[in-house]
């Protein structure tokens, strides 16, 4: 899901979003929890990568995941938008999974 919300990023010349998420995640990938750009999204098992930048592409940056039983994140989806309140539609898609994978269905 990623890897089209990301193509649909640079399709619309997002460039720099794209950038942006490709430096989250491999900031992820190497420090895990301790990730300065993972925070959880509170009440649900789902988190975020968000840039501390203020506006713009760049700070409207985000990527849903969550953490599965043997500490690996999944990510589930990502986007550009303004404020800080997450799509209901990655939400809930990255939610659903979430909750599945604890369930054991994925």
């Amino acid at each position: 899901m990623v890897v089209r919300d990301l193509l649909e990023m640079r399709r619309k010349g997002q460039r720099e979003a794209v950038t942006a998420i490709i430096r989250m995640v491999r900031d992820l990938k190497e420090h895990g929890r301790e990730s300065r750009y993972a925070l959880p999204l509170k009440g649900t098992p789902v988190w975020e990568l968000k840039t501390r930048s203020r506006g713009g592409e760049k700070g409207g940056a985000r990527v849903y995941f969550f953490w599965t039983q043997d500490g690996v994140p999944t990510l589930c989806g990502a986007e550009v938008k303004e404020g800080d309140t997450p799509s209901a539609g990655l939400l809930k898609e990255a939610l659903r999974a979430a909750l599945g994978n604890r369930k054991g269905e994925t």
